[in-house]
């Protein structure tokens, strides 16, 4: 009699309703009315949320403390990702490769093709990789730099880094977000890929043309021109500049190509950063390095922007993130455990009518868990699990369910800062929250594009189909 009077009670979708509303209203309140940082809400709205599991449906505390840090293990490789990327970004700034990288690419790089190039360029350094991290710690910390310097505002500049990266995280062999999905849905990797090309060319042309008429709307001029005159110099008189610290770059994405795994990858990276920094800087120590590895750069030329763009990075650098992740990490295990997202999910299942609607509702649901999860590879997987046998109903071939997760919970991860892909871009490449998300072109309008070809049956490949093209394939060979 005791277990069962101490056993919870199921959730209900009036449980699911509440929950969420204390969730929104806590983060509405302190981000739109006290306008204070996210961080305390998402414990603020945590500890009420499970005082309302405890008092109301019934759960013990040791039960949603467990689901909590099974949430927070869950995301630990997230975690020390970043802390990593603190120390490549010090070790890169204090041995000169960012400032090189800057330096050349001011000189390279027009202002009005800046955005432009800046998409292309991560999409070429993402699809080899299949790391959309990857790209944003070394190319796209460089980015900013350049973009400074030419006078794009940080959040164009982020939009397009975020694009081109995008691009190539999920359109690359080598992705994990595409091996991921591809593994849960049980379609071949090659087709997925295949298929993804049919709607993501077509919005990555968009998405160019798109920077490319942007660029031509920046202010230029020869107020311009002095910036960057001014911060060629700055930078010259405080490093040693060289076209062989690119190399160091080069190196790290050859390591990640070869398929290291990503933590001792990016690690090598940190390493080669101090390498290069006791060779190529005078006067540069172990303890000097060691130091920046921990709490970063702290830059003093004489110069405010200069000084801004490379006073960054190390392990302290990314705590503040590190801290946003576990905020969210507290809500998202007691949602888990008491199954307000699948309760959510199967909701939204139920509103689906046809070919059109439910590859919305894969959409939807794909942001909305990236909104209510802090990781983009639990929505992958969430969101792969729920549709899966929905879309065999509707006679639909494995890959469009592949498609249209990668073009929901793959691309809107970014979107939301407490989502451990959102809270990595804003942390590397010095974004505010939100401000970036108008000018991510790519990710922006592919979500849009994937529910626009399914109402109207374009690249919509049946069961049948599928089969069908399979037995040409062999009879062919």
């Amino acid at each position: 009699m005791n277990h069962e009077k101490n056993s919870p009670r199921p959730t209900t979708m009036l449980d699911v309703v509440v929950l969420l509303g204390i969730l929104v209203a806590c983060l509405a309140y302190g981000l739109v009315v006290a306008k204070v940082e996210v961080h305390p809400l998402l414990f603020v709205a945590g500890m009420m949320i499970a005082a309302y599991t405890v008092f109301v449906m019934k759960y013990r505390w040791e039960v949603l403390e467990s689901a909590i840090f099974d949430s927070i293990r869950s995301l630990s490789v997230a975690m020390i990702l970043l802390y990593i990327i603190g120390m490549v970004i010090a070790t890169w700034i204090l041995s000169g490769v960012v400032p090189a990288m800057i330096y050349y690419g001011l000189q390279l790089i027009h202002p009005q093709y800046f955005l432009a190039t800046a998409m292309l360029l991560c999409a070429c350094v993402s699809v080899p990789t299949g790391s959309s991290w990857t790209t944003a710690g070394t190319v796209g910390v460089a980015l900013v730099g350049i973009g400074e310097g030419l006078g794009v505002p940080l959040y164009m500049t982020g939009g397009a880094v975020i694009s081109g990266a995008y691009f190539g995280d999920k359109l690359s062999p080598l992705s994990d977000t595409s091996n991921l999905c591809c593994a849960i849905v049980g379609s071949n990797l090659i087709e997925h890929i295949k298929h993804m090309l049919k709607t993501s060319i077509p919005v990555f042309i968009i998405a160019l043309i798109g920077y490319f008429i942007l660029g031509f709307n920046l202010p230029g001029g020869a107020a311009q021109t002095d910036t960057i005159t001014t911060m060629l110099e700055v930078l010259q008189a405080n490093y040693n500049i060289s076209p062989w610290l690119l190399l160091v770059p080069v190196i790290v994405i050859g390591i990640v190509m070869m398929k290291v795994p990503a933590i001792p990858g990016l690690f090598c990276g940190a390493l080669l950063g101090g390498v290069a920094a006791l060779f190529a800087q005078e006067g540069i120590t172990m303890s000097e390095i060691i130091g920046a590895m921990h709490y970063g750069t702290s830059v003093d030329t004489g110069n405010a922007m200069i000084d801004n763009l490379l006073s960054r990075g190390g392990l302290a650098g990314m705590a503040n993130t590190i801290a946003l992740i576990m905020g969210v990490s507290f809500v998202s295990g007691i949602f888990e455990v008491t199954k307000v997202t699948t309760l959510l999910t199967e909701a939204i299942i139920k509103l689906v009518h046809g070919v059109g609607s439910l590859v919305g509702a894969t959409v939807f649901t794909g942001f909305l868990l990236n909104f209510l999860v802090p990781d983009q590879y639990v929505a992958i997987l969430m969101d792969s699990q729920m549709f899966k046998e929905t879309y065999a109903k509707y006679n639909l071939a494995s890959k469009n369910l592949s498609r249209a997760v990668q073009d929901s919970a793959t691309i809107t991860s970014v979107f939301v800062p407490w989502n451990t892909c959102g809270a990595y871009f804003i942390a590397t490449l010095g974004l505010a929250n939100w401000t970036y998300i108008p000018y991510s072109f790519f990710n922006i309008l592919m979500p849009i594009f994937s529910i626009f070809v399914a109402y109207i049956g374009w690249t919509m490949t049946t069961i049948d189909q599928e089969k069908a093209e399979q037995e040409k394939l062999s009879l062919a060979k």
